[in-house]
């Protein structure tokens, strides 16, 4: 099989270029991204069709990665000859392989032949894409790829009229491992680990419920005896609780009668906290009523003096004006001094401005003033230098008449100028002195001010000026107001009656350990509470007595129910008997729970165990399947291992009858390469190559990467002679030997040249060394 031509409408960078192919050794020499690869890949694509059409990434997707640059039809043709015709392969490529379009026609009568399908490649080399590119085509740093697969197998075997066996093989081997894996798993409810697990836990259950009869017949008699004590002790409560009712009854027939003039200890600290606050004596009524109503009179006379007061927010006030004039209240007469001062300052501050004005205008005309002389002077020099060149055409007299007269008159002009700049400098001599004197005199002012409110420790502020002057004035205003108020309440005959009404309220008060109030309204609920506390003192003390007698008269109650606690001082000997009986019912209420929770807790089991005897024939026949299902799956299993085991001898006994002619093959190429014979290399059924080195064979992954691309190269080769033993087709080398030295290069470049004798070479590379 040879290539002839191939047109690229456009594919990738490439756009309307033709190639011609020789029948030998094709060279295409270019730069790196000239193309190369991309023409390389074009006839692949034209015989194989792309490679990861569902890849997302455009790298590894070949439709997207070689869509035309340039936009336009995207595919080209290739005319070849094969079996003693010439064909011409047609292909544009869409969006997707259903929108391609395949043709292939006679090239000699342009006529659509039938002869091949679309895939075309696969019809003429017997390979499918996988096995072209592991063969025919050789790219960089991939020669070393040459495992084995059923299209190569079975183009070895010479089995290429039908492939589909091998490809079988490979489908079989698949399908089987697989299989074998999820029955090997550990997880899945198909595997056997799985069920043989789970048949134990089955086994392990109905071991734990056929032992349920032992468990439960044990259980019953435990219950049995936990009821019986449960009743004991049922009964025992109710005697202890009659017992307890009996003697209560007698000691409450009693009690009621102490109760009714019981005196608690909390009288008891009650009375003795009034009698502290009664040390000076009890207060009669009519004291206490006196005291009430001194404390009405007060409040009316504080609602009268509080009109004389001042009011909350003058408090407010005259306290702020207090902490304010803390250094002194200045006089009305000094802040209007300070103001006065300002005025004056801020009109002497806006005469100073215009002052200043008239300065600047005045040196303005001084330096005007000295400008125009300059100018008339050199104006003078001119009319000088004029009449000197007049004198040359007129008559000297008249240049020197028009010369002097020029000069005269500006001789007068300049004496003015300088007159008026005399005046000028005198005037701004005295407008300066002016300024100083007044600004000294402004400086003193504004010292005079801030000194004023220094002295009075006033805040200054010189923006809010002379605003600050009247709002202080204001305040010495309102503060003498206040003042004047404040001191005729004080000295007012109200304020005097008041003060010596509240005097005897606080000896009162003090008498009886009462606080002072703060407010007149709460001294009256005080002074009631008082009378409240006077009664319940009384009736506590009468309260105390009777308690005494009827202490006495429960005593001997006590000694009647209680002989053995005559004599002895105690008041309740009964609470230690109700104490110990309450004690022992709470004893008892412990128990009853306790032999109630054993009792719920056997009932829970039982009912378990009986549910658990239910489910042992499910349980039962649930073993039953899965043991039948374990055993048919490891009968299937052991039935697989053994048929991908005779599967895998099979194929080693297919591929080795093609052994040795390939390694004869390899030996032959490598020889051709290097000059030196390929003993040590060795070649397995499964056609994995290993070199022998130090008495063991190596992996040929060790070897150096040109090392390995030249095994690879050599053992590549072989695989082509063995497949195609009658019809050569082309080779593609895609810059193979780029690992190579130059050495080896050069062996490499001859050893092209040599097999173009027999097959249709197609090299390219990218470098000027390997050329060729």
């Amino acid at each position: 099989m040879k290539l002839i031509d191939v047109w690229i409408e456009n594919f990738g960078k490439i756009s309307r270029q033709h190639f011609d192919f020789t029948e030998n050794c094709n060279f295409h020499y270019g730069e790196n991204g000239s193309g190369k690869s991309t023409l390389a890949a074009f006839l692949k694509v034209m015989f194989f069709g792309f490679e990861g059409e569902r890849k997302q990434m455009a790298e590894q997707n070949e439709r997207r990665k070689y869509m035309p640059w340039q936009g336009g039809a995207y595919g080209g043709q290739i005319t070849f000859a094969y079996a003693e015709k010439r064909y011409q392969i047609i292909r544009i490529f869409g969006t997707s392989a259903s929108k391609d379009i395949f043709e292939l026609r006679d090239a000699d009568t342009n006529l659509f032949s039938q002869d091949f399908t679309e895939n075309i490649g696969q019809e003429i080399f017997g390979l499918d894409r996988e096995s072209f590119v592991r063969t025919v085509f050789i790219a960089q740093s991939k020669s070393l790829v040459i495992g084995s697969t059923g299209s190569i197998d079975a183009k070895l075997g010479y089995l290429a009229e039908n492939t589909e066996d091998m490809g079988g093989y490979e489908q079989a081997i698949s399908r089987l491992t697989k299989k074998l894996s999820e029955w090997n798993g550990r997880t899945a409810s198909t595997s056997l680990q799985w069920q043989k697990n789970r048949i134990t836990e089955l086994e392990t259950e109905i071991r734990q419920v056929r032992a349920i009869e032992e468990k439960e017949t044990k259980l019953l008699a435990d219950k049995l005896q936990l009821k019986a004590e449960y009743q004991a002790l049922k009964q025992k409560q109710i005697e202890f609780s009659r017992q307890r009712e009996e003697k209560l009854a007698q000691i409450a027939a009693e009690k009621a009668k102490k109760l009714a003039v019981s005196f608690s200890e909390e009288d008891s600290r009650r009375r003795d906290v009034l009698s502290y606050r009664f040390l000076a004596g009890v207060p009669e009524k009519n004291e206490i009523q006196e005291a009430i109503s001194l404390n009405a009179q007060i409040i009316k006379w504080q609602k009268e003096a509080e009109e004389l007061r001042l009011t909350e927010e003058e408090t407010v006030r005259f306290k702020q004006y207090q902490k304010a004039f803390s250094a002194g209240v200045p006089e009305e007469a000094e802040i209007d001094n300070v103001i006065r001062i300002w005025q004056n300052k801020e009109e002497k501050k806006q005469e100073l401005m215009n002052w200043q004005t008239s300065l600047e205008i005045r040196k303005a005309e001084l330096e005007k003033t000295q400008v125009v002389k300059q100018k008339k002077l050199l104006f003078m020099g001119l009319l000088i230098m004029l009449g000197v060149i007049a004198s040359f055409f007129w008559r000297v007299e008249a240049a020197i008449l028009v010369g002097l007269v020029g000069s005269a008159w500006l001789a007068l002009r300049i004496w003015r100028k300088d007159e008026q700049k005399v005046l000028l400098e005198g005037k701004i001599k005295e407008l300066s002195g002016l300024i100083c004197e007044e600004q000294n005199k402004i400086a003193g002012w504004e010292t005079d001010i801030q000194n004023f409110f220094a002295d009075f420790q006033m805040p200054y502020k010189i923006k809010d000026m002379p605003m600050l002057c009247y709002d202080w004035k204001r305040y010495v205003s309102d503060y003498w107001q206040l003042n004047s108020k404040k001191e005729i309440a004080e000295r007012s005959d109200l304020t005097i009656k008041l003060n010596n009404a509240l005097a005897q309220q606080e000896v009162f008060f003090r008498t009886y350990k009462i606080g002072q109030q703060s407010l007149p309204e709460d001294a009256a609920v005080v002074l009631l509470a008082l009378a409240a506390e006077v009664e319940e003192y009384q009736n506590l003390c009468q309260r105390a007595e009777q308690s005494q007698q009827a202490e006495k008269e429960w005593q001997k109650f006590i000694e009647g129910i209680f002989p053995e606690e005559k004599g002895r001082r105690t008041t309740v000997p009964e609470n230690d008997w109700l104490l110990q009986i309450e004690k022992l019912q709470t004893q008892m209420a412990e128990q009853v729970e306790k032999l109630h929770i054993q009792l719920m807790d056997c009932d829970r089991q039982l009912n378990s165990l009986q549910n658990q005897r239910e489910q042992l024939q499910e349980i039962e026949n649930q073993l039953t399947e899965l043991q039948a299902e374990y055993l048919h799956h490891s009968y299937q299993a052991e039935l697989l291992k053994k048929t991908v085991g005779f599967l895998e001898q099979a194929k080693i006994s297919f591929t080795e009858k093609y052994r040795s002619p390939l390694l004869r093959g390899f030996q032959k190429y490598y020889q051709q390469l290097t000059g030196q014979m390929a003993t040590e290399f060795m070649l397995n059924a499964e056609m994995h190559l290993t070199k022998e080195e130090a008495g063991q064979q190596r992996e040929i992954s060790i070897l150096s990467t040109g090392y390995q691309d030249l095994v690879g190269l050599c053992m590549r080769m072989a695989l082509i002679d063995a497949m195609y033993p009658q019809e050569k087709p082309f080779l593609i080398f895609d810059d193979p030997f780029v690992h190579f030295d130059q050495a080896k290069t050069e062996k490499a470049i001859e050893f092209l040249k040599a097999i173009s004798q027999e097959y249709q070479v197609i090299y390219f590379t990218c470098h000027q060394s390997r050329k060729g």
